[in-house]
């Protein structure tokens, strides 16, 4: 299983991405979300959007921000929607 976090309003929008196994974390990925410059956050979910058994990332942008959506899956590589 993985898990997803981001910076709320007052951060950057930079999204942390960990690997839960044997009751530990393990950092997968760091990167910024949006390459904006703003301090404004981004908001995270996680789900099986193309039913490959398994889950995409979905970043959207923070409160504030222009609209933008992006989704990665597949160890987060592919960027399938840009803003």
């Amino acid at each position: 299983a993985e898990l997803a976090v981001a910076a709320d309003a007052g951060g950057a929008p930079t999204v942390e991405v960990y690997r839960i196994a044997s009751g530990r974390l393990t950092a997968v990925a760091t990167f910024p979300a949006f390459n904006n410059g703003t301090t404004r956050g981004a908001r995270v979910a996680m789900g099986d959007l193309n039913r490959d058994g398994a889950d995409e990332l979905i970043v959207a942008a923070g409160a504030g921000q222009a609209p933008g959506v992006r989704i990665f899956e597949q160890c987060f590589a592919l960027d399938l929607i840009t803003p």
